[in-house]
């Protein structure tokens, strides 16, 4: 038994563009998966926690490292 897509590619064009769709997402998402983990690490090797990790990976999305006052920043919050 084969199973046939409900609508066939018309062209190899459009199969080019649905495997670069495919790959941009997937490329867009191992990057995010990327930060968010050096961001975790970077968190763990300054002495945080995993609830302050979180925490601070929630505050920090758009950056690659986490910034060094950020000990500082968790204790005025007193994030435990």
């Amino acid at each position: 038994m084969s199973i046939r897509p409900s609508t066939p590619f018309r062209s190899s064009a459009c199969v080019g563009e649905c495997c670069l769709d495919l790959f941009e997402s997937n490329l867009h998402t191992s990057q995010r998966f990327s930060n968010r983990a050096s961001r975790f690490l970077d968190g763990y090797q300054k002495g945080l926690n995993g609830k302050q990790a979180t925490w601070v990976n929630k505050r920090y999305r758009g950056h690659h490292t986490l910034p060094d006052s950020i000990l500082k920043e968790l204790d005025e919050k007193q994030i435990a």
